[in-house]
């Protein structure tokens, strides 16, 4: 679906994407609950008509009101069972797995640039030092360029949709929430596992109550 992207578009594609469902999937309720309303108005009057057709001792006009009673039930009962389908997809998550695999690999692909980016940089620190010490502009420079690819930026721009790649991240306090990605882009599974363990909330022991001079039970 997304093609070739960039990270932030795919990003950004992803949520417009599940946006505009929920909002799709909103309108369709809406308008089946108007209808369910317009069908129910209609029941509640045919069944006063009914009321009078018996009154008057009219049979024919009773088994017309019925008859349209019966069908207007049924139309009700066929809406409102729809808009109960659509209440529970909106409880769905609703997305494409593909379209997150698609995020990752684009992340992937970051994070190899800056890891290369990172090396190669490094590597040019390392022989500016060893041979012209005289270059301290030029090493500052590099230490503030080393900096700036030592960040997680692929990782950040997951944070917008952290809780669709692992619901369970908001069980982890907010400056964990970054290296908890960059764990999932690098597919690490058991340091994610490893993360969340750390932050497990235990059982709480069983509380006993001993009370002081308590006169022994004879």
């Amino acid at each position: 679906m997304f093609g070739k992207m960039g990270l932030t578009e795919l990003v950004e594609a992803f949520q417009k994407k599940n946006s505009e469902r929920r909002n799709k999937i909103k309108d369709r309720i809406a308008g089946l609950e108007a209808e369910a309303a317009q069908i129910t108005a209609k029941i509640e009057a045919t069944t006063r008509q009914l009321v009078d057709c018996e009154l008057a001792g009219n049979d024919a006009g009773q088994a017309k009101c019925q008859k349209q009673i019966r069908e207007l039930q049924l139309e009700l009962d066929r809406v409102q069972g729809l808009a109960q389908a659509y209440r529970a997809e909106l409880q769905k998550a609703g997305y494409d797995k593909k379209d997150l695999e698609a995020i990752r690999t684009a992340a992937q692909r970051e994070r190899e640039t800056r890891f290369r980016k990172f090396e190669e940089l490094r590597a040019e620190r390392e022989n500016v030092r060893q041979q012209i010490k005289q270059l301290e502009s030029k090493l500052e420079q590099l230490d503030r360029e080393i900096d700036a690819a030592k960040t997680k930026k692929e990782a950040r721009a997951l944070m917008a949709i952290a809780t669709f790649i692992d619901p369970r991240i908001e069980k982890l306090p907010s400056y964990e929430h970054e290296q908890f990605l960059d764990y999932w882009i690098a597919g690490q599974d058991e340091a994610m596992e490893q993360a969340l363990a750390r932050y497990a909330r235990p059982e709480e022991p069983e509380r006993r109550i001993t009370y002081l001079n308590q006169p022994e039970m004879t």
